[in-house]
């Protein structure tokens, strides 16, 4: 088989380490993370995903997770890589999201950078990449992915072209080292040792319904208002459009 990558973005705080972990988990899969953001050669308008393409790997497939916070890029500046890479675009509930990179101080962002991420970022490369090759894009929202997890990932394995594996919801180990074990030489040692340093609560144990996590808001209601206002009517789109809907 030809060894194949597989690509993932998301706004940061929307499960997208919870997908990898499932994703590491199946024997044929290895998995890295932010590529993109922290990668010297994978910078702005210098992606260059012909470099991802020829990494060598020792299984039949890479999965490359990537995702934005207030430095916004368009990850497909040579439109040939999208049918080779099938990128996956995952969305969560935006005042979770926002929520959720506030609370946790990540991307040194206030709420308008946070919105920012979500609307001109993830969504934005979704709606431009749709355009441009629409059979090889999906999109999937968290919520969905933790109330139907086995359903959710067989579709999207069935799209990526990778056999099923019962271990991607049935995990064998906790969310823990093997999450990142399958890194290649490329992969800098210190982002994965930042990305081990941020273990998420919601991984603490296998099981095979994975589970819905939501916490206290601690936006104020303007906040909550704004961000309603700026990505109810998106999130609302990607619930329509998100591909556990098709047939």
């Amino acid at each position: 088989m030809t060894k194949k990558v597989r690509a993932l973005f998301s706004t940061m705080r929307s499960g997208s380490t919870l997908v990898m972990h499932c994703l590491a988990q199946h024997p044929n899969i290895s998995c890295i993370s932010g590529t993109i953001k922290k990668s010297p050669e994978l910078k702005s308008e210098n992606i260059s995903w012909e470099g991802v393409l020829s990494w060598k790997h020792e299984k039949d497939f890479l999965f490359v997770k990537n995702t934005y916070d207030k430095n916004i890029y368009y990850p497909f500046y040579n439109t040939k890589v999208i049918p080779l890479l099938r990128p996956l675009f995952l969305f969560r509930e935006p005042v979770q999201t926002i929520n959720s990179i506030i609370l946790k101080e990540f991307m040194n962002s206030s709420v308008e950078d946070a919105i920012k991420a979500y609307k001109k970022g993830a969504y934005g490369s979704y709606v431009k990449a749709k355009k441009i090759s629409p059979e090889n894009i999906r999109c999937i929202t968290y919520e969905t992915l933790s109330s139907q997890p086995e359903k959710v990932l067989k579709k999207l394995l069935r799209f990526w072209e990778i056999p099923w594996n019962p271990a991607v919801v049935d995990w064998p180990d906790t969310f823990s080292e093997k999450t990142f074990s399958n890194d290649i030489t490329l992969h800098q040692e210190h982002i994965k040792k930042a990305i081990q340093e941020n273990h998420h609560d919601t991984l603490v144990k296998s099981t095979k319904i994975i589970p819905t996590h939501n916490r206290n808001i601690i936006l104020s209601k303007e906040d909550v208002d704004l961000i309603e206002k700026e990505l109810r009517g998106i999130y609302n789109q990607i619930k329509d459009e998100e591909f556990i809907n098709e047939k």
